[in-house]
């Protein structure tokens, strides 16, 4: 297994247009930088950006939506300015509904799918991209159980693969990113509670 070399920076606090908080917090994972934000995903320097997509058709090799996996990951168009490549994650869509049974039996379907989903983009983004924008996925589930999975998703690839040197997660609200904040910090702490000797922190 591979070691686990942990800094936390310091939480970054700004005004944007003097009206939207925007928060970045960024901490390096074995060898990987992982900034979180609420900053807008079309100014990323990345040179790979993943958003997701619930509902709306995708044509594919003549597939449509309904066909293809949940969680598979689509090329679909060049940045040729930025040199930016862009793909689509096919994420968990929550149905809406009125009846509450259903609606939580649409989440947890949602839920289960949601690692994979992480998973894919990781894994199948192609080597050349050492740097990628993710945008937050499973729009429509429970705030704190989707943040929950994609931190997990995340520090459990940096573990185990070195494929990336940076990774921006994009969210939609500044107080999601302190969610996303104490959530890592508690991931990384437990993990250097167990093995003491192979993590340093730096605040």
């Amino acid at each position: 297994m591979n070691k686990m070399a942990i800094v936390i920076t310091v939480l970054c606090v700004s005004m944007l247009n003097g009206a939207e908080m925007v928060k970045v917090f960024k901490c390096k994972i074995v060898g990987t930088d992982l900034h979180v934000s609420n900053t807008s995903i079309a100014n990323t320097k990345a040179q790979a950006i993943i958003r997701g997509h619930e509902n709306q058709p995708i044509e594919v090799k003549n597939r449509e939506i309904g066909e293809l996996v949940r969680g598979e990951l689509v090329r679909r168009e060049d940045n040729v300015q930025n040199a930016k490549k862009n793909f689509f994650c096919i994420e968990p869509n929550v149905m809406s509904t009125q009846s509450v049974t259903l609606k939580k039996l649409y989440e947890n379907k949602g839920l289960e799918q949601l690692p994979r989903c992480y998973q894919n983009i990781l894994y199948e983004i192609p080597g050349e991209h050492k740097t990628i924008a993710i945008a937050e996925l499973g729009a429509g589930l429970p705030g704190k159980e989707r943040a929950e999975i994609a931190v997990s998703t995340i520090i459990n690839f940096l573990k185990q693969q070195r494929k990336y040197s940076q990774i921006h997660l994009h969210l939609e609200e500044s107080h999601t990113v302190d969610l996303y904040k104490q959530l890592i910090e508690d991931h990384l702490k437990s993990q250097k509670s167990e093995s003491p000797n192979s993590s340093q922190t730096n605040s």
